[in-house]
């Protein structure tokens, strides 16, 4: 890396009053790669390989997760760029992520875990979402689905970064990754305050705690109990 160049206001990635909340950075930073001629063929070649380990991973055939969506598209764009302006192309930025591709129903994963107790979405007492460990929603209580505007069978199927706001989604891609890596969570067991995106665009700070629950086979699924705030 010749050069990290730092561009437009600072913001915080997550609202401070986060337990994973990070200091200030930056919207955007413009990166200088410093690549000759020579190895460009080598980023052609470490796409074709991250391309084929992602799939490998996707048919359960090693031993690491699939990447999110936008893990998978950052680094494909990072080698593409490379690729690309060497030729003589523009520069072409990230668009970030909050397309519209990131947030739709995931159908080219392992079909959704029927064995974990979704009786508590039954429970009028609770607001719940529950999503699996491929950061998809697996089942959403009624009354929280209206107060944000959907239907349940809308939300089912799709990214939990579909009522993640779109300031917010990087960072809980980041988030939700180094979890999944590592183990470590910031946010599971602790109260928060976080914003949620209706169906309309508009966004509403609830309550939240999340819980992490394993179901006999060994998959992950987190219930998110959503209090909005006329609650």
């Amino acid at each position: 890396i010749a050069a990290a160049r730092a561009a437009g206001r600072a913001a915080r990635p997550l609202p401070a009053e986060h337990p994973g909340a990070l200091p200030e950075v930056p919207l955007q930073i413009d990166l200088a790669l410093s690549v000759g001629p020579e190895q460009v063929g080598a980023f052609g070649q470490l796409q074709d390989a991250l391309d084929e380990a992602e799939r490998l991973a996707t048919a359960g055939l090693l031993l690491v997760r699939p990447g999110l969506p936008e893990i998978v598209a950052v680094r494909d764009w990072a080698c593409e760029q490379v690729i690309a302006q060497v030729a003589g192309s523009p520069s072409s930025p990230w668009a970030g992520a909050d397309d519209e591709r990131f947030t739709g129903l995931v159908d080219d994963l392992a079909p959704l875990d029927p064995t974990w107790d979704a009786s508590l979405l039954e429970d009028p007492t609770r607001s719940v979402v529950a999503a699996d460990d491929a950061n998809r929603i697996i089942g959403i209580s009624p009354g929280l689905s209206a107060q944000l505007g959907w239907r349940p069978q809308d939300l089912v199927g799709r990214r939990i970064v579909a009522i993640v706001p779109p300031q917010f989604r990087e960072a809980h891609v980041s988030g939700f990754s180094r979890h999944l890596s590592t183990g470590v969570a910031h946010a599971i067991g602790v109260p928060l305050d976080l914003p949620v995106l209706r169906a309309d665009g508009t966004e509403v700070v609830c309550g939240f705690l999340i819980q992490h629950l394993r179901t006999p086979e060994g998959r992950s699924v987190y219930i998110a109990d959503i209090r909005p705030p006329q609650e």
